[in-house]
């Protein structure tokens, strides 16, 4: 599920922002990570840049505080 976001940089032609998500972990513990996304305003719209090689696998970091995170409202994002 994704939580919240935070924005690293903005121009008006392109974008960076990490993206935190949580899911289940071991032991009923919640685990966050944070995807760093490169966006790209492109006719009229913000797309999302996909990593080197095309693939998201592996690009999730474990996140170790919310700190300068904004929370998306309990059930959105």
């Amino acid at each position: 599920m994704q939580e919240g976001f935070r924005w690293l940089g903005y121009s008006p032609e392109v974008a960076s922002v990490d993206l935190l998500s949580a899911g289940p972990g071991d032991s009923d513990v919640t685990v966050r990570a944070v995807t760093r996304l490169q966006l790209r305003w492109q006719d009229g719209d913000w797309r999302v840049v996909a990593p080197p090689g095309g693939t998201w696998a592996g690009t999730a970091a474990p996140i170790r505080s919310l700190d300068g995170y904004v929370r998306f409202p309990h059930g959105s994002g």
